[in-house]
């Protein structure tokens, strides 16, 4: 099992290769490859194609929960690799915001998956459930990850929208690879 991150807020060598804010990591067992996580969108293609890597390989893709750092590049890895099986929580589509200040500034900011249910359903076959599936030979998601312990908290500068009101985000969606 190889784990290969392709994604994530530094880099080791820091010509050719970006970092950002956001996680994109990739998984191959030998006789396939799974893609847990997109990054913004900016890093991926560019450490991809700097590490020799065919994102065209990817059997499929699993989503850890519906922030933009997560899956903004999920439409430009599903335009090399065509329709793949992309497996989230069934609430990873919810607003999600970002509400509070910055440098003593009020903010309020769309933080969720920037992309519509209908339009990923397009370029993708999402499958989308909060139990546990195999995406590969020794490579699963955990399912939903329920808060079992007194220090598990979310920021609470983090909302979800329901209707026209905004709800503290527990986080229901998140889930794993194993």
């Amino acid at each position: 099992m190889k784990v290969l991150i392709l994604v994530e807020n530094t880099v080791e060598v820091s010509f050719l290769l970006t970092g950002e804010h956001g996680l994109s990591i990739l998984i191959d067992n030998g006789n396939e490859k799974v893609l847990f996580d997109t990054g913004q969108g900016m890093s991926i293609i560019n450490n991809s194609q700097f590490l020799g890597l065919d994102l065209s390989e990817i059997k499929c893709i699993a989503l850890s929960h519906g922030h933009s750092d997560h899956t903004r590049g999920l439409k430009p890895v599903l335009e090399i690799t065509g329709k793949r099986d992309i497996y989230a929580h069934p609430g990873v589509f919810g607003k999600k915001y970002f509400i509070g200040k910055r440098k003593g500034v009020d903010v309020e900011l769309s933080i969720g998956i920037p992309y519509e249910k209908k339009e990923i359903e397009e370029m993708g076959r999402l499958v989308l459930t909060d139990s546990s599936v195999k995406l590969a030979d020794g490579i699963w998601t955990s399912g939903e990850i329920p808060f079992v312990t007194e220090f598990e908290r979310v920021d609470p500068t983090f909302f979800i929208q329901e209707g026209e009101k905004f709800q503290p985000d527990t986080m229901p969606v998140d889930l794993a690879i194993l």
